[in-house]
């Protein structure tokens, strides 16, 4: 039984994604420009830090770059690779989308990368803001394995989104042609309007259960003993459990930031869980993850005085969330950034001149 019903969705997931092909190459065909970008790899999964990811992207390319690129799902990319080998100009650029899956922590994803530097080395490709993290026995493996894919590339920028990220990345690529520049998470550029809801006497706690968790999480119950039910205490998370497509993206995301504006207090190791808070006013103590990518973005926001981050979960008492709380909402700017996103539109474009 489970034999066939996995035939099935295969089936479905083939046929569907064949349909989109089709209406995707008579879009472009209908808006074709001279200067053409794709940018590659972006969600369908639940994850609502890589759709925020993907939302900014979006806007960002549209009001600092001034072009609007073509848009290739991680799933649409898997379906069409070899497609898309004969369909993509080697006048074209090549952007892949942000988010934290340089490393050994999520192979799969790197394997996509990988797969895409491979089949158009000769093209301009730009990564966009991301992590790398390796560890453990397959560690040099896999950085060989990037490597290697790295060498054959004409044109390569990689966007780091972390000091420690940053320097890994000289590390292993040493000097290679392909240039390496340290920016902020792309999320930061987004700008939330809020939903004119009246803010709520809640705590959100927003935590991994994931393989990136450091600590143990920080459990209801130990807040609830420092206010006697002053406050309602609950849980949220950044992933949802189903699928997210395009047409649902923004709905969904705005959705997520109305829930975090109409909190008093978030207590979070999600690094989108942090920019949420930040994006939208709200007080926020931040705890680190495995690999550091949450206290890395963290420096680029620490002037934000609501955002707070604290090395392990044995440093949030009673004290720290009651002066977390006292300072209400608060007011996002991204101000400080602005030189950092203007040299990210500026790399983008001149290296696909």
């Amino acid at each position: 039984m489970m034999k066939l019903k996995s035939l099935f969705w295969r089936t479905y997931d083939k046929l569907k994604y064949k349909k989109r092909w089709i209406a995707f190459k008579h879009s472009i065909r209908k808006n074709s420009e001279s200067k053409r970008y794709f940018i590659i790899n972006t969600p369908e999964h639940g994850n609502l830090g890589d759709h925020a990811i993907a939302m900014a992207q979006e806007e960002f390319f549209a009001k600092e770059c001034k072009f609007h690129a073509i848009e290739i799902t991680s799933r649409e990319y898997k379906c069409w690779n070899e497609k898309l080998e004969q369909f993509i100009d080697l006048g074209d650029t090549i952007l892949i989308t942000g988010g934290g899956y340089l490393g050994t922590l999520w192979p799969d994803e790197e394997d996509t990368v990988i797969d895409i530097l491979e089949r158009f080395s000769r093209n301009n490709i730009v990564i966009m803001p991301q992590t790398a993290y390796w560890e453990g026995d397959i560690k040099h493996e896999r950085i060989k394995k990037l490597s290697e894919a790295i060498d054959r590339c004409k044109r390569l920028t990689i966007m780091a989104r972390e000091r420690s990220s940053f320097d890994k990345l000289i590390e292993m690529i040493g000097n290679r042609e392909c240039k390496i520049i340290c920016v902020p998470d792309i999320v930061t550029y987004l700008h939330y309007s809020p939903n004119n809801k009246r803010q709520k006497k809640n705590i959100l706690l927003c935590m991994r259960d994931d393989k990136e968790r450091i600590d143990s999480c920080i459990k209801k119950e130990k807040i609830d003993g420092f206010f006697d039910s002053e406050y309602d205490v609950r849980y949220t998370n950044t992933v949802l459990e189903r699928n997210v497509y395009r047409a649902q993206r923004e709905k969904e995301v705005q959705s997520k930031l109305d829930e975090f504006a109409n909190a008093t207090l978030v207590i979070t190791d999600r690094l989108h869980g942090m920019i949420f808070a930040a994006l939208t006013g709200t007080p926020c103590i931040a705890i680190d993850n495995i690999s550091k990518k949450v206290s890395g973005v963290y420096n680029w926001i620490q002037y934000l005085e609501y955002i707070k981050l604290v090395d392990n979960c044995d440093m949030i008492n009673e004290k720290l969330i009651r002066q977390m709380i006292a300072l209400g909402r608060c007011n996002y700017s991204n101000e400080l950034l602005q030189d950092y996103y203007r040299e990210m539109a500026e790399c983008i474009l001149q290296d696909s001149e």
